[in-house]
């Protein structure tokens, strides 16, 4: 930052050509300001001058005119930089300091007062005019991360939709809502009624609408370990879900071997191979009955 002082008026100027007064300065908290001090005699002579030797200078910023009051920032420690005739004084303005954190804290802006004083005799100082010192709050803290990136659209709308353009892995209850949304028949013509005994293939997936309580009898042959998911929608009624003999309804005993179905809801049932029974994995509805 350069700063121009004219010492025949007494005053930090905005330009050593221009009598017109420095009024105020806007600077970055966090930074590590430079002060680059060039004194005048005038604003007709661009010739800098030396200070007396033994000098003090001061540049400080304050929040208030209190004499009790800290500074926020202060450059006491002045090196004079001579380079052929223009002579300098350079200082280093600490802007990062805890005070001037603190008082800032969240706001973007902060106007503080600021004042430039000196001596060349130890005794007699003379002082700038008060300039308004505008501190920005830095943007850039040091530990923020990058931004999250938004999903890619395809990416997020596959994962939310049925898609009719795309080939979809849809599970069996997906499969079951997107076809009752559409208003479709269900795969296996006919509704699955009381005694239903149609062929459940080992490994597929089975729909229908049950309008009546219903006895699932899966394919007696069967390989260890085969999966099989039925599922259906419950129109009519609250009906009653039975198992046949070769199923092993979790927690059930052979004599109470059915599941309360609830009407107007869509059920999944999924079932695995175990030895000769069918094993009850989960059926995504209210609770077994015993």
């Amino acid at each position: 930052m350069l700063l121009s002082f004219n010492k025949g008026l007494g005053k930090l100027v905005a330009s050593p050509a221009y009598p017109g007064l420095l009024k105020s300065v806007e600077w970055k908290r966090g930074d590590a300001l430079t002060l680059e001090l060039r004194f005048y005699s005038s604003a007709q002579s661009l010739v800098t001058l030396a200070l007396e030797v033994g000098y003090e200078m001061r540049f400080a910023v304050k929040a208030s005119f209190l004499e009790a009051a800290d500074t926020l920032a202060l450059a006491s420690v002045w090196t004079i930089v001579t380079t052929g005739d223009d002579i300098c004084y350079r200082a280093a303005l600490n802007l990062n300091g805890e005070d001037l954190k603190t008082l800032l804290g969240d706001a973007a802006t902060l106007l503080l007062k600021g004042e430039l004083t000196y001596t060349e005799d130890g005794a007699n100082w003379t002082s700038s005019q008060t300039l308004a010192v505008t501190i920005d709050n830095d943007v850039i803290k040091g530990g923020e991360g990058a931004p999250s990136s938004l999903p890619d659209v395809e990416d997020w709308l596959t994962a939310r939709a049925v898609r009719f353009d795309i080939i979809q892995a849809l599970e069996a209850g997906e499969q079951l809502r997107a076809r009752n949304n559409l208003g479709l028949a269900p795969y296996n013509a006919g509704d699955i009624s009381e005694g239903f005994t149609a062929d459940l293939n080992n490994g597929s997936i089975q729909y229908g609408i049950l309008t009546n309580d219903t006895t699932i009898n899966p394919p007696i042959n069967g390989s260890e370990g085969k999966t099989l998911d039925i599922c259906f929608y419950t129109s009519g009624g609250d009906w009653k879900l039975y198992f046949g003999s070769n199923v092993q309804p979790v927690s059930l005993s052979s004599d109470s071997r059915y599941f309360d179905l609830v009407n107007n809801r869509s059920y999944i049932i999924k079932m695995q191979r175990v030895g000769y029974y069918w094993t009850v994995l989960s059926i995504n509805g209210p609770t077994l009955v015993d």
